[in-house]
């Protein structure tokens, strides 16, 4: 029975012990392959927990599938679901008496033109391929003999290399050397360029590339980044609470990496501040007596005989190492009655003959003065009046608005979106003592994917820019008949309307007239919209009409004719 007793006590205890911890704040996004960071979330280098990013793909690749967002979530972002594919752009094309050389057909990838073993290149040799497709035109291959020799022009010096020759042209065979200016590195291991017999320099432009810096990332770090090319200085910091290990400042060197190596952010340990006893003049310490107080621990404070108690009499230790708000024991003399207590203030004490107060916090003094004094054993008159701050209007939010409780201290606005937009970040702002507090919020336009594509069928739909709430796409079957619905919506959930339609080939059994004969639309199968002629054999006659169609619904129409002898149907 006791050890029952005992249970309900501690679980009676332990129902009041609430601890609550707030969710942790997330440093800067994941770096992801493909994709990047849309720029209003680029810059900032903190966020709270359940904050949203938004990811969209680089120049060069496609949305596959996948939701575009990423969540803080006690310090770590949720895995990101959106695939990102590079673009492709196929083949480069056809040359007569040469071919293209692809290292492949994605975005970035080149194709070089090669002429067969007695035909010279006109023309560009290099195509790249980019967002639009393959760059430049197709190149021709021409006969060597009807090529006569040409001499190659001295090239001049361009931002990304710098070419040594001392000719202003170049036969056919000669070669020019160069080097890459400051800032771009050799692609390849030949720096030279000759000259061919069609006056083209082969390759026909220096291969120097811009030095270029990849993005990286400090785990409890801050790092502002600019561009990242040559010799560009990027500088580093950390969180508070962290220290820097290793170099504040690195430079994108020569080989497209960071010199010196990365630093790294290590927590500092933080050093425990303790308090010596409170040392108050003519006062006693109520409690147990200590050496020394850690940080939040209180003492009461009471003053000896012949003393009164200036101040409050309950004293925290701050997290300075020093007492906060430590009273004063002063000698007793005639003393006033305690001060009155005005609504949305509180008291201050500044010596044993004044009282100054102060507003709540949220309030602010619209009527003074407010300190009173002891004078003969009565207070002053306070005519001190306090008002609730106003926060007025939280901000315009476009595409959305705020739906308010109020505009004064303790009130909210609440963000409320338009239809087929979707809130992005804190919805709620609170009326603080310094204003309305967070950020102003965002409405995104919800989107939708890009509409499936059907076999058979025709899309009619502006694919350029993105895909709003309330777009339409529009299905019409090139053959056969639509299955489901012929237009789709993109609706305020960011998922369209309904799926896509399917076009069937509805097909009709081969017609037969005994007696007769098909004489045009003959086939060995009909689908909707065929249509056969009749004709009846000798001595018959048609009887009913002599054209007929298969319809949608896999029937001719009009029905099958018939075909009857001559004299039956004059008697008839």
């Amino acid at each position: 029975m006791a050890d029952v007793l005992w249970t309900l006590v501690f679980l009676a205890f332990s129902s009041h012990l609430v601890v609550s911890y707030p969710g942790r704040k997330c440093s800067s996004p994941t770096l992801h392959s493909g994709k990047v960071l849309e720029e209003r979330y680029a810059l900032r280098r903190e966020f709270n927990n359940g904050d949203r990013v938004v990811y969209k793909c680089e120049v060069g690749y496609t949305t596959s599938r996948g939701p575009r967002y990423s969540y803080c979530q006690n310090g770590q972002w949720s895995p990101l679901e959106l695939q990102c594919k590079k673009k492709t752009c196929g083949s480069a094309g056809e040359i007569l008496n040469g071919r293209f050389i692809q290292t492949g057909n994605a975005f970035g990838d080149t194709a070089e033109a090669v002429c067969n073993q007695g035909y010279v290149l006109q023309g560009e040799p290099i195509r790249e391929c980019r967002v639009n497709g393959w760059s430049g035109m197709i190149p021709t291959c021409v006969d060597d003999l009807a090529t006569s020799a040409a001499k190659c022009p001295l090239l001049k010096r361009s931002k990304n290399a710098t070419y040594y020759g001392r000719k202003d042209t170049y036969e056919p065979g000669e070669t020019l050397s160069y080097s890459c200016n400051v800032g771009f590195r050799l692609i390849g291991n030949s720096n030279v360029l000759q000259c061919d017999r069609t006056g083209k320099w082969k390759p026909n432009h220096a291969n120097c590339q811009k030095i270029k810096c990849e993005r990286f990332n400090i785990p409890n770090g801050k790092v502002k980044f600019g561009h990242l090319t040559f010799n560009i200085n990027i500088n580093i910091s950390c969180k508070d609470g962290y220290r820097l290990k290793g170099p504040s400042v690195v430079t994108c060197g020569a080989n497209s990496s960071w010199t010196p190596a990365l630093p790294t952010c290590e927590q500092v340990m933080p050093i425990q501040v303790k308090c010596l006893p409170p040392a108050v003049p003519n006062s006693i310490i109520q409690d147990e007596y200590k050496m020394e107080y850690v940080v939040g621990e209180h003492a009461t404070i009471s003053c000896q005989r012949g003393f009164e108690l200036i101040g409050l009499s309950w004293v925290t230790c701050g997290a300075d190492g020093q007492w906060q708000e430590i009273p004063e024991c002063h000698f007793a003399e005639r003393r006033c009655q305690a001060p009155p207590h005005p609504k949305n203030a509180h008291r201050h004490y500044e010596s044993n003959t004044a009282v100054r107060y102060r507003c709540n916090p949220g309030y602010r003094m619209v009527r003074g003065p407010s300190t009173i004094y002891c004078k003969n054993g009565r207070w002053t008159d306070l005519k001190m009046i306090c008002e609730k701050k106003k926060c007025g209007s939280a901000g315009e939010i476009m595409n959305g608005h705020y739906h308010y409780t109020g505009s004064w201290f303790g009130d909210t606005a609440t963000a409320r979106c338009n239809t087929g937009y979707q809130l992005v970040g804190k919805g709620v702002r609170n009326c603080t003592e310094n204003g309305w507090d967070g950020r102003e919020s965002v409405c995104e336009a919800i989107q939708c994917p890009d509409p499936e594509m059907v076999p058979d069928a025709d899309l009619i739909f502006d694919t350029s820019g993105i895909i709003r709430y309330g777009y339409m796409a529009s299905y019409r079957c090139r053959f056969g008949t639509l299955i489901g619905a012929s237009d789709i919506y993109c609706t305020e959930d960011g998922t369209w309307s309904a799926p896509a339609p399917r076009c069937e080939v509805v097909m009709c059994s081969t017609p037969i007239v005994k007696n007769g004969l098909i004489v045009s639309g003959l086939r060995p199968r009909y689908q909707s919209g065929s249509s056969v002629m009749f004709m009846c054999n000798p001595g018959k006659r048609l009887l009913g009409p002599d054209v007929i169609t298969c319809g949608a619904d896999g029937q001719w129409n009009p029905r099958l004719p018939v075909c009857v002898w001559v004299s039956k149907f004059a008697f008839v």
